[in-house]
């Protein structure tokens, strides 16, 4: 069976509807623009479609395609709805991306009830049905998520960090909520306690998790197909450990790594993505790689030390073992001088 393959992004699909209903309506059309995840099924019930027109992409999954498709419905001969089908043949495919288009004022009030009705089919992606930690698998031809389980209870942070770290990581915890795409990095050297913080920062954070292994990168975050799999997500919070080999090659004078996580959050394609990274590097900042760090969305780097002498004898007199420690130290050298009947677990 012949398929045509169009990329969707390849074409600006708004400006086209626009200019095409800008000739119908003989005037600039007004729109409003929706920002919510639908459940397809139920949306398609709802916008009741005199005809439509569509652009369809097949990308080759490990049966068949997953098919996207870009429509433009008329609702009325003054009211138009262009939105983006993700995975239409699944039985729960996604509905994105949805602008209305409207002649005149008086249109307003009937799409603000067509808005109403499809607003009870909005995904919550902070409900529990939803895996909140999730890793990928990698099946013959497709990526899977796979989720796992984290101890939320065994999440500490009060009284392991110095102070200027805990308010560090408060700070970068509300920034992250506040911008809907953005690039934060932890780093320092091993042992501080830096997966801790980013666990921690997973779970206050409203956004689906996913860890990225380092073995999956070529596939994911320097493959071209990667975006689509995350379009299928709102709010997704990508995590990547162990950076230092994946952006320090002397070898290269370009890192494809660096340059694709800049533009996942930097570049064009990021206007289609609700996405915040997160890396972890076990090295200091003035050691990562430049083009990171000039990255136009780059939130806030969190460098954590070695506890300070007070902090580390407080946390080894609460774990129940009375060292006084007289230098500053690791946050795991600490912990592993505990009482043995006391597990304590640091980074996943």
């Amino acid at each position: 069976m012949n398929f045509t393959k169009i990329n969707i992004q390849d074409d600006n699909y708004e400006l086209g509807d626009f200019l095409l209903i800008y000739e119908k309506f003989g005037q600039r059309p007004n729109k409003i623009i929706i920002h919510d995840v639908f459940d397809g099924l139920s949306f398609e019930k709802i916008i009741e479609a005199k005809n439509d027109s569509k652009l369809t992409e097949y990308i080759p999954s490990e049966d068949d395609y997953i098919i996207n498709q870009k429509l433009l419905v008329s609702i009325t001969d003054n009211i138009f709805c262009s939105y983006v089908v993700v995975d239409k043949q699944s039985e729960q495919y996604l509905v994105n991306d949805v602008i209305f288009f409207y002649k005149d004022e008086n249109e307003e009030e009937f799409i603000d009830g067509i808005i109403s009705k499809i607003s009870v089919c909005v995904l919550d992606y902070e409900n529990n049905t939803i895996n909140k930690f999730n890793t990928l698998t990698l099946t013959q031809t497709s990526i899977e998520l796979d989720p796992f389980y984290v101890d939320i209870e065994s999440i500490e942070i009060e009284g392991r960090y110095n102070e200027s770290v805990i308010r560090k990581i408060d700070k970068l915890q509300k920034k992250i909520k506040k911008n809907p795409k953005g690039l934060s990095i932890i780093c320092g050297e091993k042992g501080v306690g830096k997966t801790t913080i980013a666990k921690h920062l997973c779970n206050k954070i409203d956004r689906m998790t996913i860890f990225i292994p380092n073995t999956m990168i070529d596939i994911t975050i320097n493959g071209p197909d990667f975006k689509n799999f995350l379009k299928k997500f709102e709010k997704v919070l990508l995590v990547i450990d162990d950076c230092e080999f994946l952006s320090n090659s002397p070898l290269m004078k370009m890192n494809p790594f660096s340059n694709n996580v800049q533009q996942l959050v930097d570049g064009f394609l990021s206007d289609n993505l609700n996405l915040q990274i997160l890396l972890i590097y076990n090295e200091l900042e003035e050691d990562i790689d430049e083009t990171i760090l000039d990255c136009n969305n780059l939130i806030d780097v969190i460098e954590v030390d070695e506890l300070e002498i007070e902090v580390a004898n407080e946390l080894s007199k609460n774990l129940g073992y009375n060292k006084k420690w007289k230098d500053s130290v690791r946050l795991i050298d600490v912990v592993q001088n505990k009482k043995a009947d006391k597990i304590e677990k640091i980074g996943l």
